[in-house]
């Protein structure tokens, strides 16, 4: 109780302050100031096999919203939000997380660029990131730019790198720096729809000095309007993974997509696909297949409802481990005002495997949100 009077007292706060308008910094530039409010339950909070740990989370996060360039060619936003937690029965769990985003983008019609950034810090359990009796806590860092260019009135070349940096506070866990340089041969079938011929390196560094992982993939894809109300973005084809220290190569059929589809103009629903390499928190090299599906749709004036199901199949390399996970949402959301929001939602999780190591976990949450 006490900490969600906390939370709460911030929340109103904040939204005393924010009550008196955005910030205009000048043409094209806003400051908004944010604060969201949220209260859970979770009743497997560390995705325990046996002797689950329930609790009940306050989430307060205080943050900024800045747009800039908004009249200009070059435009982005700059994000900011630190996340308070307080458990009611698990006080050592408590924690205070950044999440910073920075994400711009340049087009003069024959030049297109964007650059994107992001820090998040993480205390959670996740599938494949698990600790018996504590939350994982690890720092996320994200770094990625893309360049585009016309070369005639039908073809285009795309070229960009990206850094991703996972570093685990506990010692059990292996972190990683990964690099990865794609580059990309457009050509417009359609006015709508590109074909592309695609290749991407990719090296994956651990920690504790262990062997690191070296990826290539070429393949062939395309993008843009697939039909009247499909569209997306797809890639497939021949991936392979050096595995470092004399651990030979692995291959597989390589999938990333994404789709789109505008059932009415209310109705929206999406699908991703993805066939690829990953790291795990044990060092071992992952074959991960997923799939994700979502509906979203406005019932009437301020309400909106949304539901997703994913899946991921996790292969371990080292520990011959699998994964089979599901995970399901469903959410109801209401804008009160241009200025406010507020959301139920409920997540199941189920985690089936080879070495005795299932899980469920079910979370139901209420949120408020403002943006001023």
């Amino acid at each position: 109780m006490k900490s969600m009077a906390i939370g709460i007292f911030a929340a109103v706060s904040l939204g005393g302050i924010a009550a008196h308008g955005a910030f205009t910094l000048d043409e094209g530039s806003e400051l908004f100031l944010t604060a969201k409010l949220s209260q859970q339950f979770d009743d497997n909070i560390f995705l325990r096999t046996n002797n689950a740990k329930a609790d009940s989370v306050t989430i307060f996060t205080p943050g900024f919203d800045l747009k800039f360039g908004q009249n200009s060619l070059g435009k982005g936003s700059l994000t900011f939000g630190e996340a308070f937690s307080w458990y009611s029965s698990h006080s050592s769990q408590n924690s205070s997380l950044a999440r910073v985003a920075f994400n711009t983008t340049y087009d003069d019609g024959k030049t297109k660029g964007t650059l994107n950034a992001a820090f998040n810090q993480v205390a959670q359990n996740s599938v494949d990131v698990r600790a018996f009796a504590l939350l994982v806590r690890r720092d996320l860092t994200d770094v990625n730019g893309r360049g585009e260019w016309s070369l005639s009135d039908k073809t285009s070349f795309a070229a960009g790198g990206a850094y991703d940096r996972i570093d685990y506070k506990q010692s059990q866990f292996v972190s990683n720096d990964q690099y990865s340089l794609p580059v990309d041969f457009y050509y417009e079938l359609a006015p709508k729809l590109d074909l592309s011929v695609d290749y991407r390196y990719r090296e994956t560094n651990l920690a504790h000095s262990l062997p690191k992982f070296t990826d290539h993939f070429l393949g062939v894809g395309a993008r843009g309007q697939f039909t009247e109300k499909l569209s997306g973005e797809y890639h497939f084809g021949y991936t392979q993974r050096h595995l470092g220290g004399g651990g030979g190569n692995q291959t597989l059929f390589g999938i990333d997509s994404t789709f789109t589809y505008q059932y009415s103009p209310k109705t929206t629903a999406s699908l991703g696909v993805s066939n690829d390499f990953a790291s795990a928190a044990t060092g071992s090299s992952q074959k991960v297949f997923s799939f994700t599906g979502g509906v979203r749709t406005q019932f009437e004036e301020g309400f909106s409802g949304s539901g997703a199901l994913s899946y991921r199949d996790l292969d371990y390399n080292l520990t011959n481990e699998r994964d089979y996970y599901w995970e399901g949402t469903l959410g109801v959301q209401y804008q009160v005002n241009q200025y406010v929001s507020l959301e139920a939602a409920y997540t199941y999780r189920n985690n089936s495997t080879n070495v005795a190591a299932d899980f469920t976990d079910n979370v139901f949450s209420i949120s408020g949100s403002v943006r001023y």
